[in-house]
């Protein structure tokens, strides 16, 4: 993996959570909470802990690139 492909992979998980969240908080807004709310923020949950672990793999690239 090269830094431009795990930067672009962390920001859509980015992007793909606040887009579940948003989801989901305009749906507990119009029906409280229901599974369908459940369910997207336990995706955006997914999204965000995957894109911390591809931050620490492009620190984990730009050490080994330092040395």
């Amino acid at each position: 993996m090269n830094k431009k492909i795990v930067l672009g992979n962390t920001f859509f998980k980015v992007l793909f959570a606040v887009l579940f969240i948003s989801l989901a908080v305009g749906s507990v807004n119009d029906n409280g909470w229901n599974i369908f709310a459940i369910i997207l923020i336990i995706f955006a949950t997914f999204d965000i802990t995957n894109a911390i672990k591809l931050l620490r793999i492009q620190k984990h690239i730009n050490d080994y690139f330092k040395k």
